[in-house]
């Protein structure tokens, strides 16, 4: 039989959190295989369906980027904040995640804190957070926009 929706959950969750935490996946490469098996499993044969389907993946995958951004950030760039070895490595110390760092280190919300966020290379960005030691919920907000990216997928 079709496995039940909180195993199907559950493991989408657990190889997309393993897979956001590697340095080389990018969020749209995890997205559009979670999307796909989401859809699928809820069963898209009315539009009615389909439209439901869409906005249940896109949301589950909304949250797993909230979630894995929170662990780059608390998990990697906060321990790793005074490492040198850990920014050249991911070139942090760059002229552009210079900018990104310039940008989010002002104090409040801007769009152009917003654009960065979800512009950029997401686990980059998020290890950067973490460097900087922003507040997770700013930063979370400041992603969530990530779901205008995601939809489409």
């Amino acid at each position: 039989g079709a496995s039940p929706w909180p195993v199907v959950l559950s493991v989408c969750f657990f190889v997309a959190i393993v897979l956001f935490l590697l340095p080389p996946v990018s969020g749209q490469m995890i997205y559009l295989p979670i999307s796909l098996i989401l859809i699928e499993k809820y069963g898209y044969d009315s539009a009615e369906r389909l439209t439901v389907a869409i906005l249940i993946a896109t949301v589950f995958c909304t949250a797993m980027k909230l979630v894995a951004s929170s662990a780059q950030q608390k998990l990697i760039g906060a321990p790793f904040a005074k490492s040198v070895t850990v920014k050249k490595a991911f070139g942090l110390h760059g002229p552009t995640f210079r900018i990104a760092r310039s940008i989010l280190s002002v104090r409040g919300f801007s769009w152009k804190k917003v654009l960065v966020l979800i512009g950029m290379p997401d686990w980059p960005i998020s290890v950067l957070c973490g460097v900087l030691d922003l507040a997770i919920i700013p930063v979370m907000i400041g992603t969530s926009p990530e779901m205008i990216k995601i939809l489409p997928n």
